[in-house]
């Protein structure tokens, strides 16, 4: 199931690439199902598409300040994609420890089809799509040690137990600023759904900036089973960093969605908070940058805090035997 997905993966992104002649590759890309009505073809696509990147990658290379934050950036997309891998995996729990994790097949993948991207417009008629995907869906059964043991880990203070109120704002900047995935109904959007976001289920909600988006696995796999994460991107720049972000991250859920069943994509849910009013509500009143926290939330109330290095961490382990909710 993951080579078939992936190599789909591959195909959704491979369609949009120009061809030597300058037209859009002729590599269908039909969702999940075979029934060719996947998100691929949403939004900037085809030749237009890749000169988009090329442009953007322009950009990129030269201001180290949005090299950083592409980078972050890319490992979001990576987790995303490694995490729909593993939920597809039925044999992961029979496979050693260094196969349960495959955000680094996933870095491999995203490494090939960026590159194939840049070389398509760079080079006109080098690349060969198919030999591409076929690559990619290789790229499944990558014997890569994926071992999931951060070195700070064991050093990460518990969580502070807190007894406070939660509601996510109704209407936000965050929604007017989440672009073309934001829904006529209003509201903060989950961009790996497309859909609104949900606030009121229990789980973690980390309030990260672009600098720091890769800490959001350290709550993904440390979370109880069930619970739901939340990353609330951020920034001290939103008018320069959360258009970047709704660029880089649309291309890999675009792709997801219309190549993975639903059943298999990741439970994060991804939001961009362009006003920081997503972060004010979670108790986070100044963002920038470098922002890291994390609230732990049960029954409507935040029960646990952590701010800093290991915040997602603390926040998904935080020992709720010890927390008393006030009555509601």
């Amino acid at each position: 199931a993951g080579r078939t997905a992936l190599a789909a993966f591959a195909r959704a992104w491979m369609a949009r690439l120009p061809l030597a002649d300058g037209r859009s590759a002729c590599v269908t890309s039909g969702g999940a199902d075979g029934d060719g009505d996947g998100d691929a073809g949403r939004g900037v696509g085809g030749d237009a598409g890749a000169r988009l990147d090329t442009h953007l990658m322009s950009e990129v290379l030269a201001d180290d300040r949005i090299r950083q934050a592409y980078g972050q950036l890319m490992k979001l997309n990576a987790i995303l994609l490694g995490l729909a891998l593993e939920r597809l995996s039925p044999g992961v729990r029979e496979r050693p420890a260094t196969r349960t994790r495959l955000v680094r097949v996933a870095e491999s993948a995203l490494t090939a089809l960026h590159g194939a991207r840049q070389l398509a417009d760079a080079a006109p008629g080098f690349v060969e799509p198919f030999t591409v995907i076929a690559a990619c869906e290789r790229l499944a059964d990558l014997d890569v040690d994926g071992h999931w043991d951060p070195p700070h880990l064991p050093y990460v203070p518990p969580a502070r137990p807190v007894d406070e109120a939660w509601s996510a704002p109704e209407e936000t900047a965050a929604a007017r600023g989440a672009g073309p995935e934001a829904l006529a109904a209003g509201g903060p959007v989950d961009v790996v759904r497309d859909a609104p976001a949900r606030f009121a289920d229990d789980g973690v909600l980390a309030v990260l900036g672009v600098h720091r988006l890769e800490a959001v696995e350290e709550a993904v796999r440390a979370a109880p089973p069930g619970a739901r994460v939340t990353v609330v991107l951020v920034s001290g720049h939103p008018d320069e960093f959360i258009p970047l972000a709704r660029l880089a991250v649309a291309d890999v859920v675009g792709c997801l969605r219309s190549s993975f069943p639903a059943a298999s994509w990741p439970r994060l849910q991804v939001v961009y908070d362009a006003s920081g009013a997503l972060a004010a509500a979670a108790g986070v009143p100044s963002v920038s940058d470098g922002t890291e926290s994390a609230v732990r939330i049960v029954d409507g109330r935040i029960v646990a805090r952590a701010d800093g290095r290991g915040a997602c961490h603390a926040a998904a382990t935080a020992n709720l035997a010890h927390l008393t909710p006030a009555p509601r």
